[in-house]
């Protein structure tokens, strides 16, 4: 039986809003800009490094995309590649191209395979941000509409997280948080797990869905089931980060990367522009408007994330590298849009009341 013309139309609305604006995320991630310096420029984590294995600690530890890459070059015949290596170069329009992105020539091949795979993690994620949002959404409708400005929304978002460098791991991680998330909340467990594995092997971060789990399952299971999924994910965890860990222990660099509190100091003391504060101002208001009638899972998942990831980037990074911040976006992207919601709401019952008055 024939789907309902409405839905195959709305269907390929949202692909077509995905495909584009995913293309357009992917090319200002990977591109160098005055704000960040793309794709491979950052000396510990040059492209070919991350895919030999053999970059600084800790980013070779992020294996999932780099792994894809080389096993997708293992089985491809080295006559393609090559044959794409002579393409790239011999174009005017080719080799410019990668003379702006600074990617080098010999590597045309596995710079395809990652961005397909950073390209299909930018679209896997604008679908499970999706789901998500409207799964836990008490105020949202599921339909065409609210589908194609949630996913929109939450892409257009993104290049204002491109600051100082991009990394390959960050859209598999991303996508990969973001599904995990979303199987969370259904309770659907046996795909959780699946997905929680892969976040893993992707990024150590992965580590926050554990007490995300904790906090908002721990009345959902029977006791013994409850402890027996905690004790699992802590197992996973700590399996794949040894097994990591001592397949790059030979790799220069340190387990994690440190940085002085200097930079942090410096910005946060440094004088704010009106715009600044304002937009600060905007963000935090969206973000707990309505706090507590709020849905519970994106309040807790928000705060289990946005918090260590805070403490994280005082200690370990940079405060103002928004990237840092990627497991607690599609949270924030349910919280700002229920907030818009209520807000909705709110104005059309005040406007409702004076009409009757």
């Amino acid at each position: 039986m024939d789907k309902d013309p409405r839905s195959r139309s709305s269907l390929l609305a949202w692909t077509l809003l995905v495909t584009v604006l995913s293309a357009c995320v992917l090319a200002v991630f990977v591109r160098p800009t005055p704000r960040h310096s793309g794709l491979n420029q950052f000396e510990q984590s040059k492209f070919i490094d991350m895919v030999e294995g053999t970059a600084y600690k800790p980013f070779v530890y992020r294996a999932l995309l780099p792994t894809g890459v080389r096993l997708v070059r293992v089985v491809t015949p080295t006559a393609i590649q090559h044959s794409l290596a002579d393409f790239v170069d011999n174009h005017d329009f080719t080799r410019g191209a990668f003379d702006t992105l600074k990617w080098e020539t010999h590597m045309a091949y596995s710079y395809l395979i990652a961005c397909v795979l950073m390209y299909l993690s930018f679209v896997v994620f604008a679908y499970y941000v999706m789901k998500l949002v409207i799964f836990v959404s008490e105020t949202l409708q599921d339909n065409a509409l609210t589908r194609l400005i949630i996913s929109g929304l939450a892409l257009l978002g993104l290049p204002a997280f491109f600051w100082y460098v991009s990394y390959l791991y960050d859209p598999p991680q991303l996508a990969l948080f973001t599904a995990s998330l979303y199987f969370l909340a259904r309770r659907e467990m046996s795909t959780f797990l699946l997905f929680f594995t892969l976040t893993c092997i992707n990024k150590e971060t992965a580590v926050l869905l554990i007490p995300i789990y904790a906090v908002t399952c721990n009345d959902q299971h029977p006791r013994r089931r409850y402890l027996s999924y905690l004790l699992a994910m802590v197992v996973i965890f700590g399996i794949i980060k040894l097994f990591i860990t001592l397949a790059y222990r030979d790799n220069p660099g340190s387990f994690v990367a440190f940085h002085q509190f200097r930079h942090n100091a410096e910005w946060l003391m440094e004088g704010w522009s009106l715009s600044d504060i304002a937009t600060f101002c905007l963000v935090i208001f969206l973000l707990v408007y309505r706090w507590k009638q709020k849905p519970y899972f994106l309040k807790a998942g928000f705060l289990c994330t946005m918090i260590p990831l805070f403490v994280l980037a005082i200690f370990l990074g940079y405060i103002d590298e928004w990237r840092g911040y990627y497991e607690a976006y599609p949270l924030a992207v349910g919280l700002i849009l229920d907030s818009f919601q209520r807000l909705k709401v709110a104005i059309e019952h005040r406007d409702l009341s004076t009409t009757n008055k």
